[in-house]
């Protein structure tokens, strides 16, 4: 009797240890970005922003719990290029990309234009043909960059690449460069606030409605087709619930998706 028992015990304890190691635990998503307000910033070494806020919840109502790495634009594209099953954003949808990303949804239209200094009413561009005259800060491996290569402008001559937005900002102020490459309004006046310099210092001198595509959420290539189909109905439900309208105005974006 004691015999059976015991056998029983090994045998509850046995299926026990098979339960917990069959178990499905919620995953760790690795979610790749760059300093972007007001859509994706670190205040105080911690994540915030719009597009911070609607990725923790799309991974929140997916059991998932995420995990943000900061970095470089030109690092973290780099990075989400080789790891599957990763977010990146606020990534341009444009037609290079169509296929290589899996696409979670839209965030946010951006505006993308050449910005000056206030200041400089001497820097007038009045056409692609006329940048040539000036010196553009850019950001590496960048949509709008490699839009600007294809019409000719040079890397290290015309175009003058920098880590991050608000390096274009600086170098702006300091008279490197005539002209800085920005992707959203919004963005441009949180980044110059962050940077210490009135948004009012700035004007916009030529649009670039070419580029004009919208900024989404996405998966790195090579990621799972489901996971990439589950997170896209969860951000449809997102928008349809409002969560989406409400968490712009709280961040007061007004370039808003259309």
């Amino acid at each position: 009797m004691k015999s059976s028992s015991s056998f029983r015990l090994r045998v509850l304890a046995a299926l026990c240890l098979l339960a917990a190691s069959t178990a499905t635990p919620a995953a760790q998503l690795l979610a790749l970005t760059t300093e972007f307000a007001p859509f994706q910033t670190l205040r105080d070494g911690q994540p915030e922003g719009f597009a911070v806020e609607v990725v923790r919840e799309l991974a929140r109502r997916q059991g998932d719990t995420v995990g943000f790495r900061f970095q470089p634009w030109v690092r973290s594209y780099q990075q989400a290029l080789r790891t599957p099953d990763a977010l990146l954003f606020s990534l341009a949808r444009t037609p290079e990309r169509e296929k290589q990303f899996g696409w979670v949804g839209e965030l946010v239209r951006n505006d993308v234009a050449l910005w000056r200094l206030a200041e400089r009413a001497d820097v007038r561009p009045t056409d692609l043909a006329s940048l040539g005259s000036y010196r553009i800060g850019v950001v590496d491996n960048d949509f709008k960059t490699s839009f600007l290569v294809k019409q000719g402008l040079k890397i290290g001559e015309t175009l003058q690449v920098a880590p991050s937005d608000i390096t274009n900002l600086h170098k702006l102020i300091g008279g490197r460069v005539e002209l800085i490459a920005v992707t959203n309004s919004d963005a441009l006046r949180q980044n110059a606030r962050l940077a210490g310099y009135a948004p009012e210092r700035f004007a916009r001198a030529l649009p670039l409605p070419a580029l004009t595509v919208p900024l989404y959420l996405a998966f790195t290539p090579g990621s799972d087709p489901n996971r990439v189909q589950a997170y896209a109905r969860t951000m449809q439900a997102l928008q349809q619930e409002g969560v989406i309208d409400r968490l712009r105005r709280r961040y007061d974006i007004q370039s808003a998706s259309r």
